[in-house]
């Protein structure tokens, strides 16, 4: 406004200064002044300085000339001023303040409230869809493991039966090792004539002692051309049929029967034990060594008495039999009676395993299996009859997890089985070095009779 005014101001003394004219005159006489200039010819435009000096005695048309194109000028500045400043202002002032603030920044926050507050409806609806969807997944899996859980954990009839089968077989395992002990010790007793036994005395004392229990025990009047009648004494024993050349018969006494009603680990004399030990004097050392005195067994200055070094080899053929004899031994112990409480905690198991066998009578069962069972009788029904039943293949339609179990279960019986079959190869292997030893012993006696005759041929040369 201050320019505006100083304009003005400038304005007035111009006209002042130029009488009065006005403004429209001025401009009037400007545009004829300047078609005037403008019409001169390019003659005229070389007078130069008298043109000029024509021209400047109208200085009053000169100065309103220069006034009117300041004026002009400073109101082109002056507008384009207020247009700017009415530009911001209507910016500033009623665009940012007013309309803006006032209107749409109230619109547009109350509109982003709204969409924001319309997102997070449409997000929730969106989590709660995932969270059901996770929902019903996670029930689903625990439906699925939950099924599966009631399908594998849900035990079959068989694998009962191999667990009852296994019931207490380490306890029997045990008893016919240590009855194998006991028969291997008797045995290797009577041959050594030990004073325990009733060969203490010697050769005579022991056929004596064995002639007497085969009379009254293991006679059979029928043998020998039916002329044993004078001889046998059948009514010393009630079960005399039952028991007659069993001191000679070894597939009757040991290798038929699964269990063989003797119990060593008592002081109780079982019905078969006398014939174990009647069956392993007849095939091991039948004719036993002669009773020899003590004093024939005596040092004479640091030399061994002759009968000493005679009982050095007894002893060397003791050895050797104890080796032969150990396989007895241990066959035996297998099946001897296993532990008193095993057979009346299984046996209604075992009956109903024979019975799908065929076996429906008791009698019979306890016949073939004993009293008590072995060891052996108990492996041979968990490694042979339990596969022979019609029940075990079509227990195999069962669950996948049940047929796994029973595949575990039937190797840990097949490793026990290849133990038993590992130390019997052992046995054997012992059997077979014993045997090669006695050839090379051959040998050896070969070589050393024939060595002094060689020798004497080279001095004789």
């Amino acid at each position: 406004m201050q320019t505006l005014q100083l304009a003005q101001q400038e304005k007035r003394g111009q006209y002042r200064v130029c009488g009065s004219f006005d403004l429209l005159r001025t401009a009037v006489l400007c545009g004829i002044f300047l078609f005037t200039f403008m019409g001169f010819s390019v003659k005229d435009m070389s007078l130069g300085r008298d043109a000029f000096a024509q021209c400047a005695r109208c200085s009053c048309v000169s100065a309103n000339h220069n006034a009117t194109r300041n004026h002009i000028t400073l109101q082109h500045q002056l507008t384009q001023d207020h247009i700017s400043t009415q530009f911001e202002l209507h910016r500033n002032q009623f665009i940012i303040l007013n309309f803006f603030k006032q209107h749409v920044l109230s619109a547009m926050m109350r509109m982003n409230e709204q969409l924001t507050a319309q997102s997070m409806m449409q997000m929730f609806m969106v989590g709660a869809y995932i969270d059901a969807d996770t929902q019903l997944d996670t029930q689903r899996l625990m439906q699925e493991l939950t099924a599966k859980a009631h399908k594998d954990y849900q035990p079959s009839t068989e694998m009962c039966t191999f667990g009852t089968m296994h019931k207490n077989i380490k306890a029997s395992q045990r008893q016919s090792e240590y009855s194998a002990f006991a028969i291997n010790q008797a045995l290797m007793d009577r041959q050594s004539l030990n004073g325990n036994m009733a060969a203490a005395a010697g050769r005579g004392y022991d056929h004596m002692r064995r002639w007497y229990t085969f009379i009254r025990r293991f006679c059979d009047p029928r043998d020998n051309g039916n002329n044993l009648d004078d001889l046998c004494d059948t009514s010393a024993h009630p079960s005399h049929f039952f028991d007659v050349n069993a001191d000679v018969d070894y597939p009757r006494v040991v290798d038929q029967p699964l269990t063989i009603n003797a119990n060593l680990t008592d002081n109780t004399l079982d019905p078969d034990q006398a014939e174990i030990f009647a069956l392993g004097s007849n095939l091991y050392g039948s004719d036993i060594f002669e009773f020899e005195p003590g004093s024939l067994f005596h040092v004479e200055g640091g030399i061994i008495a002759t009968q000493g070094k005679e009982y050095v080899r007894v002893r060397s053929v003791l050895a050797k039999r104890s080796v032969a004899q150990n396989s007895f031994a241990n066959i035996v112990g297998m099946k001897t009676s296993g532990t008193a409480n095993t057979f009346q905690q299984r046996t209604q198991y075992i009956a109903n395993l024979l019975e799908q066998l065929g076996m429906e009578d008791n009698t019979e069962v306890s016949r073939v299996i004993g009293g008590r069972p072995s060891y052996h009788a108990q492996m041979e029904l968990l490694n042979k009859k339990i596969y022979q039943r019609p029940e075990f293949y079509t227990n195999l339609y069962d669950k996948p997890a049940n047929v796994d179990r029973m595949r575990a279960a039937m190797r840990s019986v097949g490793l026990m089985q290849k133990w038993d079959m590992f130390n019997s190869r052992l046995r054997s292997e012992m059997l077979l070095s014993v045997a090669a030893e006695l050839e090379l012993a051959k040998e050896q006696e070969r070589v050393q009779n024939i060595m002094p005759t060689e020798r004497a041929g080279v001095q004789d040369q």
